[in-house]
Order: C-alpha cells, then structure tokens, then sequence
C-alpha cells in the first residue's frame, strides 16, 4: 500500500504540476493522520522531486491539552530529520478568542503561519493534507449552501498563493492504511468527532451513507469537481476577454461596463464579470447567485436596477451602462482650479484601485486652426485666446449653470446637456468645466461657448485637452 500511496502522489504532483524542481515546500504539519502521512510521502519523494521539505505546526491554543501536539509535531520532525517551524497562537494579539467561527478563524491565522514560514525558509509552495473526502465533503457542503460552478470546484489542487493539495486525488482509508503499513505516529483532534458543525455531520453521517449507495463516490466527485474548474477557468477567461471589450470610463473608484454592448453577450459570461468586479472591490467577499441574476436580467431588459452585495459593493445597472463600486466611495469634488496659459493642471488624481489614470487639462497657444471642426473632438477644443478674461479655470458645474454652445440661438442648462448626452451620473458631478472670469468656455465633450469660438477675425488660438479616464457621451459637433 505504501508504494502504490507515494506514486499516486507523484503522479498527482507531476500532472498538475504543483511543486517545481528546485524548490522549498512548507509542509502544513498538525500531527493528525492527513498530514503526517504529507509530510512522510514528501521527504520520500524529496529526492526525485528535487525539493527541499520543512515542516510547519502551528499551536492554535483552543484546547488546554494543545501544547502536547506541537511537542509530538516536534519530536516526529527530529526523528525524521526535517527542519520544523512552530508557533502558539497568541490570540490576545489577534483580538481576543474568538466567540464564533472559530474554525474560520483559526484556518485564517494558520495559513497567515505557512505563508510567513514559507517567506522566512525561501519556500514557493505550501503544502496541506486535504484528501478526496475531504473535497466531497467540501462538495457537499457547497451544494447545499446553494454555491454555484466556482463554489463546487473547490478545492482544488492549487491555489493562485502557492498552497496545493499532493493528496487531493487520495481516500482516506489509504491514508489510514499507509499509516498502519509504515507504523507512523499521529495525534487524534478530539474536535474531528464533534457533530455540531456540518462538516463533521457531513463526515460521519452524510457521506457513509453515499459510499454505500456508490462506492465509487469520491472518485466521481473528484472528476466532477475537476471537470467545474475547467468550467470555471473557462469562464474566467471569456469574462476577462468581455472585460477588456466593455470596460469604459468611469468615475474614480468604479467599474464601468458598456450596457448594450454587453447585451449581446451570455448571460453566464455577464454573471461571471460582475461576480469579478464586485469580488476584486470587495476585498475577496463573493456575489450570491441571486442578486447577480437579478443585476444580469435587468442588463439583458435593458432596465434600471441598483443592488448591493457582500463587500461592500454596489451594483448599478442602467440602460447605457452597468456599473459597480464600493458603497460610499462617492466621486470626490475637486476645488476650483487656475489653469496656467499655456500650461497643464491636475483634475483628478489617479486611482490605483481600478488602475486608471489621472485626470487633466492642457493648454496650448498656437495659431488658429483654418478649420477647427475638423481638428476638435470631444475632448479636445479651440477658442479664441483674446475671447478669454484671465485666469482660466477649471471646477465643477454648480446648480443653475448655463452657457450657449456654439451655434445655438440661446443658453441651456448644464444639467439639461448631461442629460440629452447621455453623460453617466456619477460623471455629472465629476467632470470638470473650463470657466473664465465671464462664464463657461467650455463644457468636455461638447461645443464650445459662443463667444470664445474661432473666428476670422481670430489672431491667437487656445487649444484646450482633456486627458485621462473619461466617459462615453454623445459625439462633440462644435
């Protein structure tokens, strides 16, 4: 048995290649059977792995009889040669014994241990003595939670932070009989029998019941799992693919996407991204599967929908575009700004969380163009220099402001030209409007005032550019 346990190892760490040649494995070392039996099969296979093993125990200090662990821990790591790391959790330093979700909580202070063992030995990887029922079981759990692909494919065999899983593909009846085989010593968690959590119940009750029904079951689980994270993965790239098609500019701190061209896309493909953006602001909490089947139907509808997530986050879903952002991280208002002649003044800084850049006015002198229509866009413009009563500035639109863009009889409103050009709401506030010492020069996107245009009798040209993350509005006809 002890042979045929370390080549199904081996075959699972070459196929998924989980350890590279060369290099450290902290080996997460509890002393139970799982990762005793890891640590063993590790140092056997060392040598043809071409990697170095040290074993890690960390003294969680929740049972009085916890040190006796750590001390067994050190003993089999003496005995068998291996270097050995331990610490006692100090939970004083960690706010106090948790009350609740104490195994959550313990697992979180754990893999903080491997991680910085792992930094301080020059070790890549951090192995775990998960085993095939523990992925039914985690399975089972899943489904019954209600998790969707992601949720269901977990565990998996390795982690984007370096933890993998050598016995993932392993029963645990081999594990038991490896031990007996090779007479190993390991310690019992009394915590392992206790039915008042749902693995546990899941463990003793549940899934004995299942083998019997198919004996085949943690085989079959397994290859189900295997087969959902191909799904996920796939998933996860037509999402990134969408993501880099539909992103568009929007207000410092949010995530915007294009709504009608995202219409065109599956609704699983949608489901995908948001669940993305609203994990990354989120700080790794996750989407349930209802509200963002509710946020993807109204995309798809093409109606209006705002709803808020775990995290923190709020989804916003609106016929032209589908937005999502931490609740309360409101699009500050810069102060009023003098823009130097010529010269080049800072908007908005940039923002690191979204990966998008800062937002600025340039200004050039230079001779009037002869034909400023077709060398303006939406976010560059010309006006006459003399037309401007100095300083330049720049600031943020106020209620009642009006000016007359060029070509119009009269004034409308700056809150009338947002909206007939379908600027996003969180912009409104947010883009700056190029003032002199009479009133607007120039809204972004759209014309310029009438009385600052080019005209023949025009001797010196401003040109005015915004740069930066801005949003989509209705093409600039000045």
């Amino acid at each position: 048995m002890a042979p045929h346990l370390a080549g199904a190892v081996l075959t699972t760490i070459r196929r998924e290649e989980l350890i590279p040649p060369g290099s450290g494995v902290v080996c997460g070392f509890s002393g139970g059977p799982d990762s005793t039996v890891l640590l063993r099969i590790l140092l056997d296979l060392a040598p043809e792995l071409d990697c170095r093993v040290t074993a890690a125990h960390l003294d969680h200090a929740l049972r009085p009889d916890s040190g006796a662990d750590a001390d067994a821990c050190a003993a089999v790591a003496a005995d068998w040669g291996v270097p050995f790391r331990t610490e006692r959790v100090r939970w004083e330093e960690e706010g106090g014994l948790p009350a609740a979700n104490r195994e959550a909580r313990a697992r979180e202070v754990r893999y903080r241990f491997l991680h910085r063992t792992a930094a301080e030995t020059g070790s890549v990887r951090i192995a775990v003595g998960h085993t095939a029922n523990d992925r039914a079981e985690t399975f089972l759990a899943q489904l019954i939670r209600g998790a969707g692909v992601r949720g269901l494919s977990l565990p998996r065999h390795r982690r984007e932070d370096g933890v993998i899983r050598p016995l993932l593909d392993c029963p645990r009846e081999q594990v038991v009989a490896f031990l007996a085989g090779r007479r190993l010593p390991w310690r019992e968690d009394p915590t392992n029998r206790d039915g008042s959590n749902l693995r546990s119940r899941l463990r003793h009750t549940v899934l004995p019941a299942l083998v019997r029904e198919n004996p085949e079951l943690l085989r079959v689980v397994g290859r189900t799992a295997t087969q959902l994270a191909d799904v996920e993965d796939l998933l996860e790239a037509e999402a990134a693919a969408a993501e880099a098609a539909l992103a568009v500019p929007g207000a410092p701190g949010e995530f915007s996407l294009d709504g009608p061209a995202g219409r065109t896309y599956h609704r699983i493909v949608l489901s995908c991204l948001l669940r993305k953006a609203a994990r990354r602001l989120g700080q790794g909490e996750t989407a349930g599967f209802d509200p963002l089947e509710r946020c993807v139907s109204a995309w798809k509808r093409a109606e209006r929908l705002v709803v808020d997530v775990p995290g923190g986050v709020r989804i916003r879903v609106e016929p032209d575009r589908v937005s999502v952002a931490r609740i309360g991280a409101e699009v500050p208002e810069p102060s009023e700004r003098e823009v130097p002649v010529p010269g080049r003044v800072l908007w908005s800084e940039a923002d690191t969380a979204t990966e998008r850049g800062a937002v600025h006015l340039t200004v050039h002198t230079a001779d009037p163009p002869s034909d400023p229509r077709s060398e303006s866009g939406p976010w560059r413009v010309w006006i006459d220099a003399d037309s401007v009563i100095r300083p330049l500035r720049i600031r943020g639109r106020l209620p009642g402001d009006r000016y007359r863009p060029m070509g119009l009889d009269g004034s409308v409103k700056i809150q009338d030209l947002f909206v007939d050009g379908k600027v996003p709401r969180t912009w409104r506030d947010a883009l700056p409007l190029v003032v002199d010492g009479q009133g607007i020069l120039w809204v972004p996107g759209f014309r310029v005032d009438q009385r600052s245009r080019i005209t023949e009798k025009t001797r010196t040209a401003l040109r005015l550019e915004i740069s930066g993350p801005l949003p989509r509005v209705r093409e600039n006809t000045g």
